[in-house]
């Protein structure tokens, strides 16, 4: 059960304005990020697709190392693309854009003992939050110009730094549109 718990948290639903095609995810495309797709290992994992109508699940991007913190994966509808941690060869991970037909662009923090990125948040308009894990109480934000930089206070002259948490108890952060806030959940 608690397996369940934590893999349906890196559960993306796609839903896309924009025709479908076969370059651009479709419709109700469901995709899982699984530490343990080809078995109980934590080291090894996909992002697998799920279909909405029979439930076929086929391996969309094969990792030689992945993340096993939950809120792992989610879909930019801006770039059209799945912002991820994950890594392609052993013991090394990066962030990455994945399009639909499982083309990879790296965005950085890579490195064998590299920070850990997971609570990824997209705005819609090309500005995506996510959680840093190796520091305290840090969010990066990715802009549409895809350069990296920390979410700042309200005055804009220092990094935002809420105190009584730390970021390793954070396991997802969600936007919330309508108050133009971050939703973080313990």
């Amino acid at each position: 059960m608690r397996l369940a718990l934590s893999l349906a948290a890196c559960l993306v639903l796609a839903n896309l304005p924009q025709p479908a095609s076969a370059q651009s995810f479709e419709p109700g495309d469901l995709y899982l990020y699984t530490p343990a797709f080809d078995g109980i290992s934590s080291a090894d994992g996909a992002i697998a697709r799920i279909n909405p109508v029979t439930g076929a699940v086929t391996k969309f991007l094969d990792f030689s190392t992945s993340n096993g913190k939950r809120d792992q994966v989610a879909y930019d509808p801006f770039r059209d693309r799945l912002i991820f941690q994950g890594g392609f060869i052993p013991n090394h991970t990066e962030l990455y854009l994945a399009d639909a037909l499982g083309n990879v662009t790296s965005r950085g923090f890579a490195g064998v003992a590299g920070p850990g990125t997971h609570g990824f948040a997209p705005r819609g308009d090309g500005n995506i939050y996510f959680l840093l894990s190796s520091a305290l109480n840090e969010i990066q934000r990715l802009d549409p110009t895809n350069a990296i930089t920390q979410l700042l206070n309200a005055t804009g002259t220092a990094p935002y730094n809420p105190s009584g948490w730390h970021m390793g108890q954070v396991f997802a952060m969600e936007y919330h549109p309508p108050t133009n806030a971050l939703v973080l959940g313990f």
